[in-house]
């Protein structure tokens, strides 16, 4: 394995960067990874990882997670601000000579479908695709591990889900498949200037993923269409911004209309195996759906 030297993974504590981290660790590579401040959970690290506090808003903190880093994978908030974040993370990638640059997005980025939230991450890959630095864009789609982080105790509560999606089908992707392209990209040839629309196998009806998650679970998971307005406004009751849930709300409006459901070769291209099924993530993440002894 050529040496990459330090490998530098933002938001490495998240669903993404954590997979992303515990790849390239079996790989042998030398890993730092970011926690947003304050890390609440810090004593609890992985000792082979290390971790750094920052706060991407506030330049000056990036200064030491970027230290003697040469390669540089970036995963920031979802919010308004992740054009201005990503900024401070280029700028001093570009100062501290970071060899190649790998920017997590979002399928849809740019095209003007599914409101504003890929809007947000169009406007930060303009900021990648404007350095000079070598530059890799992913943009997956929805993640199948939602339905175990997000929609996971209520399916083991209430036996199922609620979501303003219509009819509408989506390529969910699964993460294990997101941070392996992430991967190749980061340590291998072949990538530089690239934009690449991460997806699974298949667009799945929410009905149809509920009958996978039944199978899966040995019990039946149903589907509930939620009226979308009432979904948005028990988002803001639980503390999420009105911006960010008036994203969600016109996220889930392109989702019914369609705009979430193309299917991309990169995972086979890249990997070289078939993109991860819905009935397989089901398989391996049946405990997350089942109540616990």
């Amino acid at each position: 394995m050529a040496d990459t030297g330090t490998i530098l993974v933002t938001g490495g504590v998240g669903t993404v960067g954590s997979e992303v981290v515990r790849l390239l660790l079996a790989d042998g590579h030398r890993v730092r990874a970011t926690a947003h401040f304050p890390d609440l959970e810090a004593e609890s690290r992985v000792a082979a990882v290390d971790y750094v506090e920052v706060e991407y808003l506030r330049a000056e903190t990036l200064e030491t997670a970027l230290r003697g880093v040469s390669r540089l994978m970036i995963i920031v908030p979802e919010t308004p601000d992740s054009r201005r974040a990503t900024a401070n993370l280029m700028k001093a990638a570009e100062i501290d000579g970071v060899e190649r640059v790998v920017k997590l997005s979002f399928l849809n980025a740019g095209t003007g479908k599914g409101g504003r939230v890929p809007q947000w991450h169009a406007r930060a890959e303009k900021v990648v695709r404007a350095s000079d630095v070598p530059w890799t864009i992913l943009r997956p789609n929805l993640f199948m591990q939602n339905f175990a982080t997000l929609y996971g105790p209520s399916i083991i509560t209430q036996g199922g889900f609620r979501l303003p999606l219509g009819d509408g089908r989506v390529s969910y992707v699964d993460v294990r498949d997101v941070a392996a392209v992430a991967v190749a990209a980061l340590v291998g040839d072949g990538f530089e200037g690239r934009t690449l629309d991460i997806t699974g196998p298949e667009a799945y009806s929410h009905d149809r993923i509920a009958e996978m998650l039944s199978t899966a679970v040995g019990s039946p998971v149903h589907y509930v269409d939620e009226n979308g307005s009432d979904a948005r406004v028990c988002l803001e009751r639980v503390g999420e911004g009105a911006e960010l849930a008036a994203g969600l709300e016109e996220l889930w409006e392109g989702v019914r209309a369609g705009d979430f459901a193309a299917v991309s070769p990169v995972v086979p291209d890249v990997l070289g195996r078939p993109a991860t099924g819905f009935a397989e993530f089901a398989r391996d993440y049946r405990q997350l759906f089942v109540p616990t002894e």
